[in-house]
């Protein structure tokens, strides 16, 4: 009998078989771990964003605030909301500021921001 140092062919087809399904498993965890950093990225922007518009909305005061839709000047993939709504508190305003990506899911991707804004001497009541 031969002796031979090395390794046979089906210990080495056995070996690469093994080693591209580690190789494959590797790889789908990198690519979800860029997909959770992506939108995690864009959540973060958006809560920048709603603060941006929340803090722009006060320095304005209620009366010259813009309510409606529309999207960010220097962020154009982002859109904003602005709600102003009447509170059952006299001189209290609930302004509720919501960023979003352009084109995605307001709820599932959107961050939402709620403050009351106190105005003496303003009759707000419902």
């Amino acid at each position: 009998m031969p002796s031979s140092s090395g390794f046979t062919l089906i210990e080495v087809l056995v070996s690469l078989s093994i080693l591209s399904i580690a190789l494959v498993a590797v790889l789908h965890n990198a690519l979800s771990v860029q997909d959770v950093f992506i939108s995690t990225q864009s959540r973060e922007r958006c809560a920048m964003l709603a603060e941006f518009k929340l803090n722009q909305s006060k320095i304005l005061g209620v009366d010259n605030m813009v309510q409606g839709q529309g999207e960010f000047e220097h962020y154009p993939g982002f859109m904003w909301e602005v709600r102003i709504d009447p509170t059952r508190v006299q001189e209290l305003t609930a302004i509720t500021v919501t960023a979003y990506p352009k084109g995605g899911d307001r709820k599932a991707q959107g961050i939402t921001l709620r403050e009351y804004m106190y105005e003496p001497g303003r009759d707000t009541t419902q």
